[in-house]
């Protein structure tokens, strides 16, 4: 029968291999559970930035600067704005993005998403924007931030399919997460069915949902 974790460990095994900082930050990030885009996820999304031609991203949920210095590393021209409410996270992503030879070509806010607004519409409008944070809140940063992408831009929501537990793969033993997985339910529905966006939901890395904005 057909495995799709083995699937995706064969084609993360063909990936190229990670340069020494980005090691150093996998390593951390494993270390210390911080939860970081994998690898098939990561490279699908540099693969639809590169064919948009994306110059302006716009993230949510930035954790140690894992995705945004990726993204600005592989994508010739882009610029990431991104937002990071744990104090400690942004600590470190600051200091990763400062080490690296990228740090003027990402703007990172400190604080709570929906306390940013004002702040970031002043790179708007974005070709991208990518949300990565608090599951439950995915309804509320869609809503919040989608208005800043222009025509034709991309809404990428990643782990849609949350280990597996949104399908009922995995089923899910707490109350709090059970809540969420019915929120993140939700959530893919809605905007699946939204008629504003051309969307689909890819079985890669823990489930990516791209809208592409239509009007």
């Amino acid at each position: 029968m057909w495995n799709a974790n083995e699937t995706g460990s064969y084609i993360t095994s063909l990936l190229p291999p990670s340069t020494a900082l980005f090691k150093e930050m996998e390593q951390y990030a494993n270390i210390n559970e911080v939860p970081i885009i994998e690898k098939d996820g990561l490279c699908a999304i540099i693969q639809l930035l590169n064919l948009h031609k994306t110059t302006q991203i716009l993230e949510v949920g930035a954790a140690i600067g894992y995705s945004a210095l990726q993204f600005v590393a592989n994508v010739d021209g882009a610029h990431v704005t991104t937002i990071e409410k744990d104090d400690q996270r942004a600590k470190e992503a600051r200091s990763f993005i400062d080490r690296s030879s990228f740090a003027n070509k990402i703007t990172l806010f400190e604080g709570d998403a929906f306390d940013h607004v004002a702040s970031v519409k002043k790179n708007a409008p974005y070709d991208v924007l990518f949300i990565d944070a608090a599951k439950g809140k995915y309804d509320a940063f869609f809503d919040t931030f989608e208005p800043l992408v222009k025509i034709g831009g991309l809404i990428i929501s990643d782990n849609v399919l949350f280990k597996g537990y949104v399908t009922g793969e995995v089923e899910a033993e707490t109350r709090g997460l059970r809540q969420m997985i019915k929120k993140i339910d939700r959530f893919n529905k809605r905007i699946m069915s939204d008629e504003r966006f051309h969307s689909m939901i890819y079985p890669i890395g823990d489930g990516l949902l791209v809208s592409q904005k239509k009007y």
